[in-house]
């Protein structure tokens, strides 16, 4: 770290450097002072977002090399009442991050859920929730609705999409794809059963645009 005018850069990245972190210099004056690093200074390139399931909270992880990552501050999110957070997944889009994550019932993670979560944030540490989209179109609203594991897609196009995992029996599984229909990810488009595959059955997946 080297001080020009007083203001505090870093000429490496080598050390991974992460928010939270002290960097201490020298001024002319040979006096020691310190910097704590914030998500607006060296902000590492490849961020991992993650739950525990000992507790449901969001977590994430930095990386310069994306073979050594270290823990960045615990995002700030409070998930719906009486749900708990699983199943993150995360993009950057028009320069806001939004999350889309499994808003599974507090009590019993595994029970009937015939919604998904939004939340958006500016810095992609603190989100604010911005929808619990409503699946019981294609879940149905019994005990055996399921909507699991919303993952982004962003296509070549630049358009944003999510592929959830659907269920109305808790037993037969297929993947549904909807988009945002205006710019706050207010509104959304109708569910589209993804169908030609030829593995039934199918949960977890995600799309790549080679």
């Amino acid at each position: 770290p080297v001080v020009t005018n007083g203001t505090l850069s870093l000429n490496t990245v080598g050390g991974g450097w992460v928010a939270g972190d002290l960097v201490g210099t020298m001024t002319a004056s040979n006096s020691p002072v310190y910097w704590e690093i914030t998500a607006g200074d060296v902000t590492p390139p490849y961020w991992f977002y993650c739950f525990r399931p000992s507790d449901h909270n969001l977590y994430i992880l930095t990386s310069f090399d994306m073979t050594n990552w270290s823990a960045a501050p615990t995002a700030n999110l409070t998930p719906p009442s009486g749900r708990s957070l699983r199943d993150p997944s995360t993009v950057k889009h028009n320069g806001t991050y939004w999350l889309a994550y499994t808003d599974a019932v507090a009590a019993d993670e595994f029970s009937a859920v015939s919604d998904f979560a939004v939340a958006s944030s500016s810095d992609g540490i603190t989100f604010a929730s911005v929808i619990q989209l409503d699946c019981s179109s294609v879940t149905g609203t019994g005990a055996g609705a399921r909507a699991w594991n919303p993952t982004w897609f962003t296509d070549d196009d630049g358009s944003v999409h999510i592929i959830v995992v659907i269920s109305s029996d808790a037993t037969n599984f297929a993947h549904y794809e909807t988009h945002p229909t205006n710019a706050g990810f207010t509104t959304w488009s109708s569910f589209t059963r993804i169908t030609g595959t030829s593995i039934p059955n199918q949960i977890d997946g995600y799309i790549i645009s080679p």
